[in-house]
Parts: C-alpha cells; structure tokens; sequence
C-alpha cells in the first residue's frame, strides 16, 4: 500500500486540503467539503517537500498565472470517471462547457447524468476544472464545495454573469 500525504494551501480565508502519494496528487479537498465533519485527510502525515511544488501550482493558480496543471497525478477512479476528468481538462481556462457538451466530448452523448455523476466524484477538483461544468442554460447547478466556490472560481478566471442557480444543498 503506498503512502499518502497531506498538506494545506490557503486562498483569500479558504483552505484548501491537498492529499498526494510518491506518484502524484490523488485528491483535492475543497474548503466547505466536510462541513462540519472530520477533514478527510485528518490523520495523514504532513510531507512539506512532497506537496511543495502542489501548493506552489495552486498558488500560482490563485494569481491567475497557471493553467493547465503540468504535475504528476495519482487519480483512482473507474475507466468511465478517468475519461470525463480528462475531459475537463479540455476546457479551456475562463470558459464554461455545459454537462451536455461535455456529454458529447467524451462521445456519450445521450449519457449526461452519468457524466454529471462522474464530474461529482472528481477527485481533485480546481487541478481537474469541474468547476467550468455548468448547467444547460448557462447557470451553475452544483458544486461539492458550494456554488458560492465555484462562481469565485469562475470569477478569478474572468468567467462573470452565471446564475447562481442551483440545488439547495450547494447553496454554502
């Protein structure tokens, strides 16, 4: 069993929990995620060298000087869930792509709630650009770290004028 890691990088007052292995970032824990329970990497052993150049790319992230990510990932998931988080990565940095669309990208077309299932479970969001998935019309429909999250990083990508539409459990 490899060994997993764990580290913090702040943005503005939010905190972002960062897990990585030997191999690579493995997943990104956006700041409301755990509302109220127990940080998911609670545990975990810090590795400051390890995560360096991870909290570094978000930093630069955060400056609007980084897209795309060019490190190492360590992501687990079915072979369905890999292809539409390599998808995302397809979308362009200040742009949005409907659930839809992105259906079609990854050539499933009349597969949109699974795709839409696939984007939830994405395991290390902001690096694998969930947050540019919106809904049909136009506006946001949800987002593991609240859509208030997710219209600032949208925000901080030039991305203005989306509805903060959405499911009352994202409103955080």
């Amino acid at each position: 069993m490899m060994a997993l890691f764990q580290g913090v990088v702040s943005w503005e007052e939010l905190s972002f929990g960062l897990v990585a292995s030997e191999q690579g970032l493995s997943a990104v824990i956006l700041p409301y995620a755990w509302q109220g329970a127990q940080h998911p990497a609670h545990g975990l052993p810090e590795n400051p060298s390890l995560l360096e150049p991870y909290c570094h790319a978000f930093e630069e992230y955060f400056r609007g000087i980084r897209d795309p990510w060019d490190l190492p990932l360590d992501i687990t998931g079915t072979s369905f869930q890999k292809e539409v988080w390599r998808a995302l990565c397809h979308i362009p940095y200040g742009t949005t792509l409907s659930y839809g669309a992105l259906a079609q990208m990854v050539g499933r077309p009349r597969a949109v709630r699974a795709v839409a299932l696939a984007v939830g479970k994405n395991p290390l969001p902001v690096v694998l650009p969930c947050h540019r998935v919106v809904g049909y019309d136009g506006t946001l429909t949800g987002y593991r770290g609240g859509l208030r999250l997710k219209e600032r990083l949208l925000a901080l990508e030039g991305v203005q004028g989306i509805a903060p539409k959405g499911h009352l459990r994202f409103q955080f």
